[in-house]
């Protein structure tokens, strides 16, 4: 199974004094290239930010690509890394909605029967 992944940042909080973000709001959608199916994930990361460290990017130098990569590369108990944890997720979900292991319904009722 083939997913791409599709990661945006919705949020971001930042101290006002620094500058610094200490929180993340993401979504991660994936989609399978085979059979279209979709899952996505909402998720908040803490940061703890020092603008006196060498790699501190000031706010307003900051990209989308730049905090992603931070959310990404957090480290994962269960995992390589969050990046990793997250697109193991949506290609549960997704494999979940291809191949369901349950079903409902009664066989009274046709699909075609109101």
């Amino acid at each position: 199974m083939a997913i791409t992944y599709e990661w945006k940042i919705v949020e971001l909080e930042r101290y006002t004094d620094t500058g610094g973000v200490f929180v993340a709001h993401f979504t991660c959608h994936g989609t399978d290239d085979t059979t279209g199916t979709t899952a996505s994930n909402y998720g908040v990361i803490h940061f703890t930010p020092d603008p006196d460290a060498e790699d501190f990017v000031p706010f307003a130098e900051l990209t989308e690509e730049v905090v992603i990569g931070w959310i990404k590369g957090q480290p994962d108990p269960d995992s390589e890394n969050f990046g990793v944890a997250v697109e193991a997720g949506i290609a549960r979900k997704i494999n979940a909605l291809d191949n369901p292991t349950t079903e409902k319904g009664m066989p009274w009722v046709t699909e075609s029967q109101p």
